[in-house]
């Protein structure tokens, strides 16, 4: 195993990890909570409108810095796309992420987040 394939590796977790936490554990748990809260009438219907602004914003991120890497870089973009220690490293993220979200401090975490996003909301 080269050092490049460990900085790569490195690289991936933490996009991976960054990818779920900002884009998916949003959408997966904050868009179903909040339709949940306005069927319930605790929450005013826009409020799941300002939940979805953060991972919009992330996915623009990523897909920006994607089109960037593949119309400057193209060679560091196969390169990326080849490499089994990018590809295995956003796999570790992505499952850290997702353990740490099922986890007792992980779900405290994910609501305490959800709770300051709709704050100004609730009725």
């Amino acid at each position: 195993m080269s050092l490049t394939s460990i900085v790569l590796f490195v690289i991936g977790a933490g996009l991976g990890l960054l990818w779920f936490s900002v884009i998916i554990l949003p959408i997966f748990y904050g868009v179903p909570k909040s339709l949940y809260w306005i069927i319930k009438r605790k929450l005013m219907a826009k409020a799941i409108f300002v939940y979805l602004v953060s991972p919009m914003i992330w996915t623009t991120i990523f897909v920006g810095a994607a089109i960037l890497l593949s119309k400057f870089w193209p060679t560091v973009n196969h390169y990326l796309y080849n490499s089994a220690g990018f590809f295995f490293g956003q796999w570790f993220g992505i499952i850290g992420a997702l353990i740490k979200s099922i986890t007792k401090s992980g779900r405290q975490d994910l609501r305490e987040d959800f709770l300051s996003v709709i704050a100004k909301y609730q009725r």
